[in-house]
Formats: structure tokens, sequence, C-alpha cells
């Protein structure tokens, strides 16, 4: 696994989804969020679908969800949805434009990967096979990597496969370079042939 470059944002794409509210609510979404994000990227690289859900058991809510995709592939996400008691920040405005500022904040962050799939990779890498003389490399952003929960992951997989990562800072990025000789584990519930 090497993905050690991020690059530019080429699109922008989300679902505003909502249950027994009115259908301008996920248009109220949509439109806020695609506001914010026109700052970055020109209207015509982001798409941002309405999805009133009818008909639906539950309480009534709203919430979007929005991915940015880079030119080779890398995703970041962000996602916000309505408090169960409403406030007055809670507004269809104020939730998009929550979210589409955690996503902007994602990419600023840098790195190849958000810091909601950090921790999969990381364990990705870990697993390896180091036997053949795999090395992992990905690019995490800061903000990722200065989570507690991250670090804790790290103890893990020391004490867990007995493997510990090089980290050093990224050239021209504002990212952390990890690299990984796995562990060699194979999923032993496979069959052989």
């Amino acid at each position: 696994m090497h993905f050690t470059i991020p690059q530019r944002i080429t699109t922008i794409r989300g679902i505003a989804t909502s249950t027994k509210l009115p259908a301008q609510m996920t248009t109220r979404l949509a439109t806020s969020a695609r506001n914010v994000l026109t700052s970055c990227l020109p209207p015509s690289r982001i798409q941002i679908y309405s999805d009133p859900a009818r008909g639906n058991t539950g309480s009534p809510g709203y919430g979007i969800c929005l991915v940015a995709e880079t030119s080779t592939g890398a995703l970041y996400t962000a996602e916000r949805v309505s408090p169960e008691t409403p406030t007055e920040n809670s507004t269809p405005e104020d939730i998009a434009e929550q979210c589409a500022q955690a996503l902007l904040m994602e990419i600023a962050h840098g790195g190849c990967v958000d810091s909601f799939v950090a921790p999969l990779v990381t364990i990705c890498c870990a697993a390896l096979n180091g036997n053949k003389g795999d090395v992992g490399r990905v690019s995490l952003g800061y903000g990722c990597v200065e989570s507690e929960s991250w670090l804790q992951l790290l103890r893990d997989l020391k004490a867990f496969f007995g493997v510990e990562g090089r980290f050093e800072p990224q050239e021209g990025t504002n990212g952390l370079l990890c690299r990984w000789v796995g562990t060699g584990w194979v999923n032993s519930a496979r069959g052989t042939k």
C-alpha cells in the first residue's frame, strides 16, 4: 500500500436527506453547503443531491454527507445530522455550513486519507505481508495523527502485532509519512488451493 502524494481536489459530491419533513429542507441543505464550497471549487465540480424520504418511520430529521475526491482517488468525508432536540444552531443552513467547514478542515489537515479512515489504513499497513518485504507507506494529516485515539491504536498495534511504524514529516505537504513493514498476517479462514 503506497499512498503518499495528495493531489488536488477534483470533485465534491454529497447527498442531503430528510425524513418526515418537507422537501425544501434537503434543498436548503444542498444550497448552503454548495455556497460554502464554491470558495475552493467551481460550482460545476460540486454535485450535491437532494433526497427527501417520504413515509419513513422514526423521528423527523435531516442530514448531509459530503465527499471530496482527489485526482489520485483519495477521499475526504464529512457528515452532519440534525440534533434530536432543535436549537438555535440547528437550522438546515447551519448544519450544512458545519458539514462543509468540517470537510474543508479535513482537506486542510493534509495527508492522503481523512481522520475517519486513518485507523483502518494504519491497521492495513501494519498487517501487510512483511515476509515478502512489503512496506506500507501512507501520508496522514497532522489532524488525525495528533488525536489520542490514533496514538492509542499505535500502542495497541505494538502490543498485538509487535510492529512499530516509522514516522517522519513529509516534505512539501502538511502531513506525516508513515512507513510499516507488515507482520505477514494472513486470513486463516480462507481456503487453500
